[in-house]
């Protein structure tokens, strides 16, 4: 499973690798307009062949990240996701120094730089090691461009103020939208602790509830067939009265793992909704298939051989199970099906324990004992 910190990271290169598809799909639209304004009303030849130059390589770049981009977020590949945004804004900073440096040169206007470097900071959420690179090529940039070019005391100042300014901001909203996911994470933490049993990590009635009224309106309009198994520890209180508490939470741990463990659908729920109760819920499986699965659970509970008390003549823990099914045509249903599995557990009850059953019948270990 997954750290905080690195789903955090996960999140931020997911977020970053966005930007850039967006980003680029903006610039290969923007870019050809831009060289058919500069083809036709620039005033400087050469000016306007390197500025063409320069729009034509850039725009053949960004329909390259623009692919990588976007087949890295469908494929969900956060490994190669950091050098893609990583060299993306690198040929970007290329592309705004080098836009810049023409412009100052050509007309002493800071106008351009402060458009484009505003894009370079703002844009991508940058992390400490990304916002020192940036900042050490913002240097490097002035450094060549103050003293070889004739600006004006004005112009750089304005520069630098700017400059300063965009990075303590590009700082402030990575730091901002960390906080937020930072907050997201804490929240849904939170409602994932309020829907799950805490011993056992399966869910607890609260998130069993939440789940069906997703499932049950879906079951509703297809007609697909409910089934719903209550899982009882049998003699769980003599269980935690022969060997303690501790040990019978550990028991019900163990059990609660296999019942996870058997059933592995996406589609099936379980939950822990009592002491030793748990709820199994699984949807359009046969009659005939709800009962091979529980009596796959019975067995299985019983084949993890955890030790019983020996004064009551059980070697090991089982469980009995109460099943029903229903095809739901009314958000009601719910209700009734639980008190039919009810029924159906009471009957196991009495029935000796160790055994399923399903619509009064036993059809578990007990009734093949009998025959």
């Amino acid at each position: 499973m997954l750290s905080n910190g690195e789903k955090l990271r996960i999140r931020l290169v997911r977020e970053n690798l966005k930007r850039v598809v967006v980003f680029s799909s903006i610039l290969g639209f923007l870019l050809p307009i831009l060289a058919l304004f500069l083809w036709n009303f620039g005033e400087n030849n050469e000016v306007r062949k390197a500025y063409l130059g320069f729009l034509l390589t850039f725009e053949v770049i960004t329909i390259a990240f623009l692919v990588l981009g976007s087949y890295s977020k469908r494929k969900k590949d956060y490994v190669i996701a950091p050098i893609i945004y990583r060299s993306f804004w690198s040929f970007s900073l290329l592309f705004i120094y080098a836009s810049s440096y023409i412009s100052l040169f050509e007309s002493n206007n800071i106008g351009i730089y402060c458009v484009l470097i505003s894009v370079a900071a703002l844009v991508p959420l940058l992390n400490l090691k990304e916002f020192l690179y940036f900042a050490a090529t913002q240097m490097i940039f002035f450094s060549f461009v103050l003293f070889q070019l004739e600006l004006s005391f004005a112009s750089k100042l304005s520069m630098i103020i700017y400059s300063g300014a965009l990075l303590c901001i590009s700082r402030f909203l990575y730091s901002q939208y960390r906080k937020m996911l930072k907050m997201q994470q804490k929240l849904q933490s939170m409602a994932k602790n309020a829907e799950e049993d805490p011993l056992t990590g399966l869910l607890n009635r609260r998130g069993l509830d939440r789940n069906l009224e997703v499932l049950l309106p879906y079951c509703i309009r297809s007609g697909i067939r409910i089934g719903l198994m209550i899982v009882d520890v049998d003699n769980f209180k003599r269980y935690n009265d022969s060997f303690g508490h501790p040990q019978g939470d550990k028991c019900l741990k163990m059990v609660a793992a296999e019942i996870r463990k058997t059933a592995r659908r996406s589609s099936d729920l379980t939950a822990r909704i009592g002491g030793e109760e748990f709820v199994i819920l699984v949807y359009d499986e046969k009659e005939s298939e709800l009962i091979s699965f529980a009596e796959k659970i019975r067995t299985n509970i019983e084949n993890l051989n955890i030790k019983h008390s020996p004064t009551l003549g059980a070697a090991v823990v089982t469980v009995s199970i109460g099943v029903s099914s229903v095809v739901p045509t009314t958000m009601q249903c719910m209700s009734e099906l639980y008190k039919s599995a009810d029924q159906s557990l009471y009957t196991a009850k009495k029935s000796g324990r160790d055994v399923v059953v399903y619509k009064e019948k036993v059809c578990g270990k007990r009734n093949r004992m009998a025959e």
